[in-house]
């Protein structure tokens, strides 16, 4: 396998439980430095062997963004190697034509992030005549030879249904599709989203410079430190939820924590740009203010839930002596 150090954990992680039991070889080629990653990554790809070839779109813990996607699928010698590219953190945030690619890669992305649309709205781009069968399969794989003869091969449906697993909640899909349509209500495309968020950064980066001040000179940001913050945060915040939640609720409140965070991370963009707009220090006040009031919610449910796991159960009354078995 042909991958990067910088892929997200679903990714990485499976990979290197594989590579634990001797299932996977794995070359990784280093993201940074940016500048040269992608004559670097199409360097390795060249030299061929590889039946994977695995790798984001965007990074998800430094923000660097692959420009030609198509330079790297065409740099893949092996007509039968698979390729991937994981587009979550570009989906909806970049403009992105996979016509060079189609017919070559697969292309993974959902709605989490940037779709606004929650959990459970996950896709798969497969190019057409890929025949591959996968050994972890599920029934919606074949759906429409269900009353068909069974004895011979394990069937497969003709195009991209089969990687289905089985029966899912769809409520994703319908939170998916309210949001694309509210985007093509207001008219708003990608390019102008991602359009609009480049000049914002533009003008942030450029008051920062104006400020003349060293420790908040442009070269010295460091993104990662974010990204990193949110990828420990975030676990702890959702079993601080889980913990504070009434039995048999926890996934319920978690789902709903996910969709409130979505919401929250719009109303807050919109409120920080006003912010900026009176004063560039606002912002980072605005930030320090509600983080302290989130920490201190977040101190409150935790603590209902550390009580709630210590409360002793009541004690089962004693069955009389007729009447055990």
């Amino acid at each position: 396998m042909l991958t990067t150090d910088g892929e997200f954990h679903s990714f990485a992680r499976q990979l290197r439980r594989l590579e634990e039991d001797g299932l996977a070889e794995a070359t990784r080629v280093k993201v940074a430095p940016f500048a040269d990653f992608a004559e670097r990554f199409a360097a390795a790809a060249a030299e061929g062997g590889h039946d994977l070839v695995f790798f984001s779109q965007v990074f998800f813990n430094s923000g660097h963004a692959v420009q030609d996607l198509g330079a790297l699928v065409g740099a893949v010698p092996d007509a039968a190697a698979v390729i991937v590219i994981d587009g979550y953190h570009g989906f909806l945030a970049l403009p992105t034509d996979l016509a060079a690619v189609e017919g070559r890669a697969f292309y993974l992305a959902g709605g989490y992030k940037y779709a606004m649309a929650g959990e459970g709205a996950a896709f798969l781009h497969a190019p057409p005549g890929r025949g591959l069968r996968p050994r972890d399969t599920g029934w919606f794989a074949s759906f429409g030879t269900l009353e068909a003869e069974d004895d011979g091969p394990v069937p497969y449906a003709a195009g991209g249904a089969r990687f289905l697993g089985a029966t899912f909640d769809p409520v994703g899909l319908y939170r998916f599709n309210a949001v694309m349509d509210w985007l093509d209500g207001l008219g708003l495309t990608v390019a102008a989203i991602h359009a609009h968020v480049r000049a914002l950064q533009r003008r942030f980066v450029a008051g920062l410079a104006a400020l003349g001040r060293d420790s908040l000179h442009p070269g010295r940001l460091v993104v990662p430190v974010e990204a990193a913050a949110s990828a420990a945060l975030g676990p702890a915040i959702f079993a601080m939820v889980a913990m504070g939640s009434p039995r048999g609720r926890e996934s319920t409140a978690q789902g709903l924590l996910g969709s409130i965070s979505t919401i929250a991370l719009v109303v807050a963009s919109v409120v920080g740009g006003a912010l900026f707009d009176r004063d560039m220090s606002w912002p980072f006040l605005f930030f320090v203010v509600g983080i302290a009031i989130c920490l201190v919610l977040g101190l409150l449910v935790w603590r209902g839930g550390a009580q709630r796991s210590v409360t002793r159960p009541e004690p089962v009354p004693e069955v009389a002596p007729e009447l055990r078995g």
